[in-house]
């Protein structure tokens, strides 16, 4: 059957193929036969094989996201969309397999699911035999083998090994009668073959007559089970392993594999010196043998099993899955545990996962296939990590949740876990309030504050109760309260807090310790906020000197602080541009090796980043259309080519800082910001003569403005848009745009009332595009620019304000030469020459007023004379 269906799969051209049926028949075996068949006769590009969890899914798409398109350091989950969709938009130059192996949850791969493409090809293996499979692609029943069949799967297993010679005259009918010794079942078959490879001079005869035996010491093999033969193979297969060298290792190693993630498991948890510690007391209860266990020791046991068919061993895995097992084999082991081996072992389990997990909480490969055998030991051991109390793996796999910002994840992960160590432990054990405190600060992390107020209330009014107000568990809770205020908004609240806390602190703490240096992390950015930089400057520059030493300079903690510490420094101008820049990309570089986005760290990271961006960005452009100006009006010491040459590089580096600086925005999360860095974009590529560019990402400043719903920020949007339509064409939609923005002022003045001067300014520009659409040839456009232009009056002062009031004036004057009434335009150029002068006679834009003024009286006499 194994032979047929992988013929089956490499026949049909349907894009999905599921292989159904019950544990232990060969499914996975099949499939990774024909993946493997695949790949050597390089038939896909890109192979993947992945257990269909979600989270599994997730961190194979983004690992290969990294790989093959180079991605740095997004989300998991953004990376796992992009490398989803690139899959889809791939030719013939990329063809692809992904195994999905083991699905339970169709539900749970929803929009993870690989896309159609006639280049890739779906292949599943699963349990299920529901309706919800049919229509998804063509199933493949996957049953027991017939006998004959199984007598040929056995025979090529064995020819496979190298056992070539038949040990008696009557092999054909006895493997026909092993076979039905083991009711066919694959699995049974695999291990048993194993067996007869590496038991030299044992003929399937003798096995058989070892299984009997076995099975008749063996009371707890039940006839009714489909998998009972396999307990029977497992026993003769675990014994014979754990006689090979070195002795008595491999069985306790079988055991610490039967509690972890059957998908894959790294060799170093398997190696570990935990690990190694219960093998060598396996050794000491078994054999009464004190013995020190060696890495090699370890290594030459997960050989051992490899050889006898109880495990698949890979060493050279680049995903840090190198153990797999069936589940079958790690039920047959742990049903031969005594509970207080299963006890004694998941604690062994769960410290050799604690003792290589990546130290604080940080986001790489390996804590996601650490967290997924966190989640099998839980499985079959959680109550055994709470009791007598909880252990400490199950806080590291949660804090790795939150390493990636998957704040939603985080915070289902510490509510189950509340849910287990309360039903385990009393209300006001230790380390029920440990795990509520880390549900609080992922309620926090997902923006739910009341149910976070809530937590983490109780827990510092219980740690008060328990502890005392000194202890450092209360100082702690009492903190995150603080946090909490400052995240409702409560800010002279939440900084009166943290100076009391750190008083607090300073008596039974050292200078040194992780809650001091968070503290005063705290306030240096409090600091910061209500813009005392010099204080936050020394503050953060204390904290960072101590984390240097404490933590390392590659901490998470340690890099936050030195990129806070860099933008303030920027903000004091005791950094450059340039200088910040280049700090901030190496902090950003150095920070995802060990976060992933969205983790506020490096969102902080790449705001202050972004920030230092949009300044050079912004200082550029405006040096560079200053230099245009100069050139077109003579003011500049280059030639016109010269400067022209130059403020267009100049603008090219000005927009290479924009849109370096708005990929590094969340423009959901914050719109407004996201919309100014877009209208400064398109304002430079307007000056660059990009009209088309500029117009899109105007109309995008423009809707990201309205999300953020500034209003003074959209009308200045609204404006530009309005004035790059007219110079693009597109009249039409500019005198829509310039309606909006009079309507919008309008309401402003009702109900959002800005400054006068301010709204003047908004009026003056609005009547300034109207002017030059009428230019464009919509000769009614000049009534809406006199308007305006009325409005911006209204609006300036002119005893304090000549010359703005001049401005308008002379705005009016041109429009009003432009319908052909010089008399109205002579009045206007006389008053704006008027109240220019009262700047002083070298006040810049004098002369052009008078020339105006003088051409248009000219003009005037012509008419007359």
């Amino acid at each position: 059957m194994a032979i047929e269906l992988a013929d089956a799969l490499a026949a049909t051209n349907a894009a999905w193929q599921i292989l159904t049926g019950t544990s232990g028949v060969g499914k996975t075996q099949i499939a990774a036969e024909y993946a493997r068949t695949q790949w050597d006769e390089r038939a896909v590009e890109i192979l993947m094989w992945v257990t269909a969890r979600r989270d599994q899914v997730i961190t194979a798409y983004a690992r290969l996201a990294d790989q093959v398109l180079h991605t740095g350091g997004d989300s998991h989950e953004e990376n796992a969309q992009r490398f989803r969709d690139w899959l889809g938009a791939q030719g013939a130059d990329w063809r692809w397999l992904m195994v999905l192996d083991d699905l339970v949850d169709m539900d749970e791969l929803a929009g993870l699911w690989p896309p159609s493409s006639p280049y890739g090809k779906v292949i599943i293996t699963t349990k299920r035999r529901d309706a919800a499979l049919i229509g998804q692609g063509d199933l493949l029943p996957v049953g027991l083998f017939e006998e004959e069949q199984a007598g040929k799967y056995l025979d090529q297993i064995l020819l496979d090994g190298s056992l070539t010679v038949h040990q008696c005259e009557h092999h054909a009918t006895e493997v026909l009668e092993l076979v039905k010794d083991l009711g066919c079942l694959p699995l049974a078959l695999w291990q048993a073959a194993g067996f007869l490879i590496n038991h030299h001079g044992l003929d399937c005869r003798a096995y058989r007559e070892r299984l009997a035996q076995r099975r008749m010491s063996d009371a707890v093999e039940s006839r009714e089970d489909p998998h009972g033969p396999l307990a029977g193979v497992w026993h003769l297969s675990i014994e014979q392993a754990d006689m090979i060298p070195p002795a008595g290792l491999a069985r306790p190693m079988l055991e610490l594999i039967s509690m972890l993630a059957p998908e894959g498991i790294p060799t170093p948890v398997l190696t570990s010196s935990s690990a190694r510690v219960y093998l060598g007391d396996s050794l000491a209860r078994n054999r009464a043998e004190n013995a020190l266990v060696q890495v090699e020791d370890a290594l030459d046991a997960l050989h051992c099993l490899h050889r006898w068919n109880l495990i698949d061993f890979a060493p050279q895995d680049t995903t840090d899955r190198n153990v797999r097992v069936h589940l079958l084999t790690q039920r047959a082991t742990r049903e031969e545990l005594s509970p207080e081996t299963v006890r004694r072992l998941a604690r062994a389990a769960a410290d050799a996962l604690f003792d290589i997990w990546p130290k604080g909480d940080r986001a790489t490969p390996l804590t996601s296939v650490l967290r997924a055998n966190c989640t099998a030991l839980q499985l079959v051991a959680e109550k055994l990590l709470i009791e007598p109390g909880v252990h400490p793996v199950l806080l590291r796999a949660g804090g790795s949740l939150e390493a990636t910002g998957r704040a939603a994840d985080a915070v289902e992960y510490w509510r189950n876990l509340r849910a287990a160590v309360e039903r385990d432990l009393t209300p006001d054990h230790l380390d029920v309030l440990s795990v509520r405190k880390r549900l609080g600060e992922a309620l926090m992390e997902a923006d739910q504050l009341k149910e976070a107020e809530t937590e983490l209330k109780e827990v510092f009014a219980a740690r008060l109760r328990l502890l005392g107000a000194f202890h450092r568990d209360t100082l702690d809770a009492q903190g995150e309260i603080a946090v909490l205020r400052w995240a409702q908004g409560r800010t002279a609240e939440a900084e009166a807090q943290y100076r009391a806390l750190l008083e607090l602190e300073r008596v039974v703490l050292p200078m040194d310790d992780p809650l001091v240096l968070i503290t005063r992390y705290n306030l240096a950015s409090r600091a910061e906020d209500n813009g005392k930089l010099e204080e936050a400057e020394s503050q953060f520059q204390e904290v960072f000197a101590v984390e240097t030493v404490v933590s390392g300079p590659d901490a998470p903690e340690t890099l936050g602080t030195r990129g806070r510490l860099a933008f303030v420094r920027y903000r004091l101008g005791r950094l450059d541009e340039e200088q910040t820049i280049d700090e901030l990309r190496a902090i950003l570089t150095a920070q995802l090796h060990v976060l992933k986005r969205p983790h506020r760290d490096v969102i902080s990271t790449e705001s202050y980043l972004a920030n230092a961006l949009h300044g050079r960005g912004w200082r550029l452009s405006e040096t560079a259309q200053n230099l245009l100006h100069r050139t077109e009006t003579g003011g500049s010491n280059m030639s016109e080519n010269t400067g022209t040459e130059r403020a267009k590089t100049l603008l090219e580096q000005a927009v290479a800082a924009f849109e370096e600086a708005r990929d590094l925005i969340d423009g959901e999360a914050k719109p407004g910001y996201y919309g100014v860095i877009l209208h400064d974009l398109a304002d430079s590529q307007q000056a660059m003569g990009r009209l088309e560019d500029a117009v899109t990402n105007f109309r995008e400043a423009v809707e990201y403005k309205r999300k953020a719903n500034r209003s003074h920020d959209l009308t200045v949007s609204l404006i530009a848009l309005g004035g790059c339509l007219i110079e693009s064409g597109d009249q039409e939609e500019a005198g829509t745009t310039l309606h909006e923005v009079g309507d919008r002022l309008s309401l402003e003045n009702e109900q959002h009332p800005q400054s006068a001067a301010s709204r003047a300014v908004l009026y003056h520009e609005l009547g300034q595009n109207w002017e030059q659409l009428g230019d464009k040839g919509r000769s009614e456009a000049y009534q809406d620019a006199l308007a305006a232009y009325r409005h911006a009056l209204e609006l300036v002062d002119a005893d304090t304000d000549p010359g703005s009031y001049g401005a308008v004036l002379n705005s009016m004057g041109d429009v009003y030469k432009a319908t052909g009434d010089l008399d109205e335009s002579a009045s206007a150029y006389a008053r704006a020459v008027e109240y220019m002068r009262r700047l002083g006679e070298a006040e810049q834009a004098l002369p052009s007023y008078l020339v105006d003024l003088g051409r248009t009286l000219r003009r005037l006499a012509d008419k007359t004379g």
